[in-house]
């Protein structure tokens, strides 16, 4: 007999909407805590019960699904608390008992007089090997709650075993697949790669807004003041992921750019250069050079458009690198005027009266491009030439730079990649320079080509004209510096008898 369910639920906001009516093979919701992700989830699956086909069979709407959870604690203690709240224990057959397996079984008729049986399994990989819980499933989808928390190997598996309910002799799934919510992970997590870095387009990745924001999804659903109570005497990690929803760090450093903020300076779309409007390049040398290409758009916004990244894994010197960016700009960017702008070191060490070239010129020679050391190597002014398109609002709409998601490398490293490590003394704390070592390398480098090329390319004097006072005080005690240890790039360049300033 069927049971009588009255259901009456409404979507936390439009993130979690689009998240509901999506039917992609694998879906996964990301937000803060109180978001609503898991009765979002549990709803959407029972919704889908009801749209499955009537077994040829015997009529029935067949679906079934199995909840993954890390721990049995936790899956009894949080996520078997929530799934009760709506589908009580009293409903249906429940077996099942604290701190193991559960099942439920229910079975509700629709307007239409058909009947639904939905099967619900409750699971907790724990200390086991997601194959030894999984390998006898057969069903029509898998829910992995707090997604972060489980074994990579745990969705490989559920990838395969997914759409085995019911039976092809009776109809087969309507659909089939994997939904899964998490709080923000770090970007060292699995799900950085998997959705963010290399997301197949037949997977759907939905990005609730910041509790903090006016678009926060549930507020309805909580109490007056629920994400300041929450904030209160938490670290910055915490709150970065979750309250704010936005990729964590490690805690060995902090990131060197927290004003970047991934939903609103990485575009949805890929970006497309706009044809007519001139290129900017930045450059870093050395071994593992690192270059990307900017376009300033008539408002004064910085499109960051492509990424050439060298990694610590392998070297490459200014000839390969020139003609592997002559290849990209030829096949990617035709018709496009392109100026560079470099590490003013990299304007050095060439033997003149052996006619030697520096780095500068034989990238310039193999790109056909004009390529000038940029107005400083100053770490101040550099990283505020970024900072301050970071934090511009144009037109009340608009960031002052925004980047293509496929500049993967320089995203990750907005997120936290790029960042201040820290060190050992008797009150904490962080180096005062980005770190450079170890795959952290990688990160510096290409960020290093976007500070040329911004600071080069027109945030000089914005930045210059802020705070000129401390600029002119910073830039007497650098100097002298590692990358150009015979004194600063100014200094330098007129030494040389260069008297030509490069233009801005």
């Amino acid at each position: 007999m069927s049971d009588e369910l009255n259901l009456r639920w409404e979507s936390p906001g439009p993130v979690a909407r689009a998240f509901f009516v999506s039917r992609n093979f694998l879906d996964a919701i990301m937000g803060p805590l109180g978001g609503a992700k898991t009765t979002t989830s549990f709803f959407r699956m029972i919704y889908q019960a009801a749209e499955q086909q009537p077994s040829t069979l015997d009529g029935q709407r067949k679906f079934r699904f199995c909840v993954v959870r890390d721990t049995y604690r936790q899956l009894w203690k949080t996520t078997i608390a929530t799934w009760n709240e709506w589908m009580p224990q009293s409903i249906g057959e429940w077996v099942g008992s604290q701190d193991g397996p559960a099942t439920h079984k229910i079975k509700f008729q629709l307007p239409d007089g058909t009947t639904v049986f939905l099967w619900v399994d409750f699971v907790a990989i724990g200390e086991h090997k997601a194959e030894d819980v999984l390998k006898g499933y057969e069903v029509t989808a898998f829910y992995l709650n707090e997604a972060d928390r489980l074994h990579p190997d745990v969705l490989t598996y559920c990838i395969g075993r997914a759409g085995r309910y019911p039976k092809m002799a009776e109809g087969g799934p309507t659909w089939r697949g994997v939904i899964m919510d998490f709080n923000a992970p770090d970007t060292d997590s699995y799900l950085y790669e998997l959705l963010v870095e290399n997301k197949p387009d037949s997977w759907g990745f939905f990005r609730q807004p910041s509790g903090l924001s006016p678009q926060a999804e549930n507020l309805h659903n909580l109490v007056q003041g629920y994400y300041d109570q929450q904030m209160a005497g938490q670290k910055d990690w915490y709150i970065r992921r979750f309250i704010k929803n936005e990729f964590g760090f490690s805690r060995d450093g902090k990131p060197v750019y927290p004003e970047y903020n991934d939903q609103l300076h990485c575009s949805l779309q890929r970006l497309i250069a706009v044809k007519g409007l001139p290129l900017v390049m930045g450059f870093d040398a050395g071994g593992t050079p690192a270059a990307t290409v900017w376009q300033r758009m008539p408002n004064g916004q910085w499109r960051g458009l492509r990424e050439i990244v060298v990694t610590n894994e392998s070297t490459m010197g200014p000839t390969r690198f020139g003609e592997l960016v002559n290849k990209i700009l030829r096949e990617e960017f035709p018709g496009h005027q392109v100026s560079g702008w470099a590490d003013p070191s990299a304007a050095f060490g060439a033997d003149r009266d052996n006619d030697e070239r520096d780095w500068i010129q034989i990238v310039a020679a193999k790109t056909k491009m004009r390529i000038r050391a940029a107005p400083t190597n100053n770490l101040t002014p550099r990283l505020d030439a970024v900072r301050v398109p970071l934090t511009k609002n144009i037109d009340g709409h608009y960031p002052g730079l925004i980047i293509c998601p496929s500049m993967k490398i320089l995203r990750k490293g907005f997120n936290s990649g790029y960042r201040y490590k820290r060190v050992q003394t008797a009150n904490g704390g962080y180096d005062d320079k980005p770190d450079k070592t170890g795959k952290s390398g990688d990160y510096s480098h290409v960020h290093d080509s976007a500070q040329y090329a911004l600071i080069g390319g027109g945030e000089y004097h914005e930045v210059m004209g802020r705070d000129r006072e401390r600029y002119d005080t910073t830039a007497q005690t650098a100097a002298r510096t590692e990358s150009n240890p015979q004194g600063s790039y100014r200094d330098a360049f007129y030494r040389r008898g260069r008297q030509t300033r490069a233009r801005l």
